[in-house]
């Protein structure tokens, strides 16, 4: 059956991304630029239900594979069909599962999606410590937790102040990280610092394995870790990502609307910048019209629901008109993002048979 492409201002919305500097091989969701780091659970092929995890690979283009560390003890496990029919990675209840990945010292927007269960203080038997960090680091504490007893998302006093002075939401609403539980659940969570943070371990805090359960403990679905501060419009675009994804109903993220036409340029592009223009098709062919302004088009990428990739299109350098054969993508909602030496827009489409 032949897939027809509607767009009207009720089925489409439109997603203005800044301008910024270029980087087409570090890209997260929907091809948001300079993620550095992009746990998906749903990558890691090849496993079954319990199976022993010791890499996971990182989707972001920037080659920061997460790779097992702890040891002989504390194997995180691969459990599908967790979280809206999705796996997630499972970390052993003795707080001594962790990963290790490239040590990055300038972090500025984070995403997770997870849930957390209480460790056990091997120290104190029947004591939980829910101490178990977010991020970790083999030398810095910056995402420090509030611990031992409490469960609040950073500590006060021991948490990178870029942190505490920054943005924390739970669930999509503004909260103070310091005064915050995670809660019980899957949860969504994302930080938007007020300057460079460090961390190299999910989520391992400095060795402290044995007796402080300062590794991550419960699931994860989904880590973002994006080296600069997201726009307000990229951080919804993101939650909102997520929240359709994983059906986290609850999260405050909402589609971001232009008053715009389609077609038209987005706000704050002015005449010169870059524009994309999609044209309704009912033959399962979508056809774009590329803008670049005065700058040089580098790429026209298709991403999928899910954040991910689908294609590239070949001689999007200059402006004119690309054809993109959509007959054997399933319905739903897709994103075009037009990339130049000068930035990058997207704009979201519906794929409906």
């Amino acid at each position: 059956m032949k897939k027809n492409l509607l767009i009207t201002p009720l089925s489409i919305f439109c997603l203005v991304l800044a301008l910024l500097a270029l980087d087409v091989t570090a890209a997260g969701p929907q091809g948001i630029n300079d993620c550095v780091l992009w746990l998906d659970a749903a990558q890691i092929t090849g496993l079954s239900d319990g199976a022993q995890v010791s890499t996971w690979p990182d989707m972001s283009g920037a080659g920061n594979i997460a790779t097992r560390g702890g040891g002989t003890a504390g194997y995180p496990q691969y459990k599908p069909n967790q979280l809206n029919g999705k796996p997630v990675v499972r970390f052993s209840t003795d707080a001594k599962s962790w990963f290790g990945f490239t040590n990055m010292t300038d972090i500025r927007t984070v995403f997770w999606v997870l849930k957390e269960n209480t460790p056990k203080d091997a120290d104190r038997p029947g004591v939980h410590d829910p101490t178990s960090f977010l991020l970790g680091d083999d030398d810095k504490k910056d995402f420090h937790r509030n611990g031992p007893w409490d469960f609040e998302l950073w500590d006060s006093k021991e948490a990178n102040v870029n942190i505490l002075k920054g943005t924390t939401k739970l669930m999509g609403n503004v909260v103070d990280g310091a005064k915050t539980k995670l809660g019980a659940g899957y949860r969504l969570v994302s930080l938007v610092t007020a300057g460079n943070v460090e961390a190299s371990r999910l989520s391992d805090d400095r060795g402290f394995v044995q007796g402080y359960g300062r590794s991550g403990t419960g699931d994860i679905a989904e880590l973002i870790i994006y080296n600069r501060a997201l726009t307000t419009t990229e951080e919804n675009q993101v939650g909102y990502y997520l929240k359709q994804k994983y059906n986290l109903t609850a999260a405050n993220y909402t589609p971001v609307t232009l008053s715009t036409q389609e077609g038209s340029p987005p706000v704050g592009s002015g005449n010169t910048g870059p524009r994309l223009s999609i044209q309704p098709a009912r033959t399962g062919t979508v056809v774009f019209y590329i803008h670049p302004g005065q700058a040089r088009t580098v790429a026209l990428e298709i991403y999928g629901s899910d954040g991910h990739k689908i294609a590239t299109l070949p001689g999007a350098q200059n402006s004119g008109k690309l054809a993109w054969d959509a007959s054997a993508q399933p319905r739903g909602v897709y994103v075009a993002r037009l990339a130049t030496e000068a930035g990058s827009i997207a704009r979201q489409f519906v794929l409906v048979k």
